[in-house]
């Protein structure tokens, strides 16, 4: 009877964990680098609770959100979603701690019974528009003040607006709980 090769033979052949030779070739490198990425991107994927952001309707300018601040009041939620209610100053500061991760926030001007959506700029966005657009957020003073902030207003009052650095710094020198607490 002649030998005839099967696709168990040639697997053999290869290399794996059953015969003790070592893995190799093209197709199991692709496959672990594949298995490699996959994993770091699971990991990385990390969820938060939605944030709501209500403004005063004419509010421009730095909004700052201070968190894990022993004297302040946490943030209230509403149907699972961490709701900022914010004064004319645009800050709050929270006992909340922050969390870090993804979720589809929602940015709104309240003010005379109305709750209008703010629309939220592209981060690459260079071209000069006349809306009211959410811009430059990110977290400054990791550490002991974890501060979150944006910034409301056209690519015009966004320029010439200070740079968050020396809002942050001004922030610091502030006694603690300088910020609004959040209204109740």
């Amino acid at each position: 009877m002649p030998f005839q090769r099967t696709r168990v033979a040639r697997f053999a052949r290869s290399g794996s964990p059953l015969n003790g030779r070592p893995l190799g070739g093209r197709y199991s490198q692709r496959f672990f680098v594949t298995v490699g990425l996959a994993s770091v991107l699971v990991a990385c994927e990390q969820r938060r609770e939605p944030s709501v952001y209500e403004l005063p309707s004419t509010y421009r300018g730095w909004v700052l959100i201070e968190w894990r601040r022993p004297n302040c009041p946490p943030i209230p939620t509403d149907g699972g979603k961490l709701v900022f209610r914010f004064s004319a100053s645009g800050r709050i500061c929270t006992s909340s701690p922050l969390s870090e991760g993804w979720a589809k926030d929602e940015y709104y001007f309240v003010g005379q019974g109305r709750r209008l959506p703010i629309a939220v700029a592209r981060d690459d966005s260079t071209v000069a528009d006349a809306g009211v657009r959410i811009r430059g957020s990110g977290i400054s003073g990791r550490g002991q003040r974890d501060v979150e902030h944006f910034f409301v207003g056209t690519l015009d009052e966004y320029r010439a607006a200070p740079p968050i650095n020396d809002v942050v710094k001004t922030l610091a020198a502030e006694p603690d709980g300088a910020l609004t607490k959040t209204p109740a």
